[in-house]
């Protein structure tokens, strides 16, 4: 034990972002460098990108992915072009009004562009999707990206979830990944370029100290969040899973102070589901019923029960496994349920989910069905272990 903690205290120590290593190496860049980032992307010392790199680099332009660069605008609110007013420089939205692409008018106002911003690893956080159109874009018109290196907050090393189908891609699933994929934003970045031939002039800036092994809760450092309703650590662990609620007719906690937390509606019986979950067995956490009532998004101002969702083992619990089997408990228990909730034609838990999970589930059953993904997962595990730089 004595070995342990001190192994993981040295690791602490040396732990460094990319934006330190990029700043350590005193680069000589002349050409204009445009910034994609938002203002949670900091330092060992928790000064801003921004204000580190507009100090020592010629900044022409910044860009900013979902919810803002001041990481203020709620899930799904477009962003709008405005000035960033302590630098003077124009902050270009990728996130407005359904546009997810750049202009002529934005590419002209760079000739680098430096992307470093916190990212969860889940299929379906868009800044991953901001980055393909990024190396999309750049690849065509022959410009540079750096890509600042950032921790994966929920490790490397396990993944989860089913394979995206090809069919099923849009901007909460950008390519053939499974939910948690276990690759930082900088190998991300080096999957699609290769993956999809893209042809993108790609430089990773490293991180120092981190191992695949490591959580974010392991690294000694506060949290910041990387979106609004990203609160703590706990949260993102469990978004990884209760995400998949937001296309159901069951509230995953938005509008309360618990976003991802819990989940519940009006038509649940919060004792009964509290207890029938935890009959489930599902290692790693605990639910207990739970009250609460939306002050915005589903539900508003009405009185839902449901249940909290507590973690009592990081490294044995798997969120996309718990949600999968909470959807196919929910959808043969509570007739109200509706897994595919439509408010446009579109299906946004199919998009989510990347498939036509009901259909599956109806044909294999949930356990069939997760000992495929299983089967999938383990030459993925394979494949990505090229794009490794850890």
């Amino acid at each position: 034990m004595q070995c342990l903690t001190l192994v993981i205290g040295i690791t602490k120590q040396m732990f460094e972002f990319g934006i330190d290593t990029f700043i350590k190496e005193k680069r000589l860049i002349k050409e204009r460098i445009a910034l994609l980032s938002n203002r949670n992307a900091i330092n060992k010392k928790y000064e801003c990108s921004l204000d580190i790199l507009c100090d020592k680099y010629n900044l022409s332009a910044l860009f900013a992915p979902e919810h803002g660069f001041y990481g203020i605008n709620e899930a799904g609110e477009s962003v709008n072009k405005t000035i960033d007013l302590k630098t003077g420089l124009t902050i270009f939205s990728l996130y407005q009004d359904g546009k997810f692409d750049f202009t002529e008018e934005m590419l002209k106002t760079f000739d680098i562009l430096i992307f470093d911003i916190q990212d969860l690893g889940l299929r379906f956080y868009t800044y991953i999707s901001t980055l393909k159109i990024i190396i999309q874009t750049l690849a065509k018109a022959k410009k540079k990206l750096i890509i600042l290196d950032r921790p994966l907050i929920l490790g490397g090393n396990v993944i989860e979830g089913n394979i995206l189908d090809e069919k099923s891609s849009s901007f909460v699933g950008p390519a053939n990944l499974p939910i948690r994929y276990g690759l930082t934003i900088g190998e991300l970045g080096l999957f699609f370029n290769k993956e999809q031939n893209l042809g993108c002039v790609i430089e990773i800036v490293k991180m120092k100290g981190w191992k695949r092994n490591l959580y974010f809760n392991e690294l000694d450092r506060a949290w910041i969040k990387p979106s609004p309703a990203i609160t703590s650590f706990e949260t993102a662990y469990l978004y990884c899973g209760t995400c998949l609620f937001e296309g159901t007719n069951l509230s995953e906690g938005r509008g309360t102070y618990n976003p991802f937390e819990i989940i519940g509606a009006p038509f649940i019986k919060a004792k009964v589901l509290s207890k029938d979950i935890n009959n489930l067995k599902i290692e790693g956490i605990v639910t207990t019923p739970y009250i609460f009532k939306p002050h915005f998004d589903k539900y508003c101002n009405q009185v839902c029960e449901g249940i909290f969702l507590h973690i009592t083992n990081y490294k044995t619990f798997r969120p996309v496994t718990f949600a999968l089997k909470t959807l196919n408990y929910l959808k043969e228990n509570y007739p109200e349920f509706e897994l595919e909730k439509k408010p446009t034609n579109v299906s946004h838990t199919k998009k989510l989910l990347g498939n036509n999970f009901e259909k599956d589930l109806n044909s294999l059953g949930i356990k069939k069905l997760l000992n495929n993904y299983k089967e999938s997962l383990d030459i993925y595990k394979l494949e990505k272990k090229k794009y490794h730089l850890y």
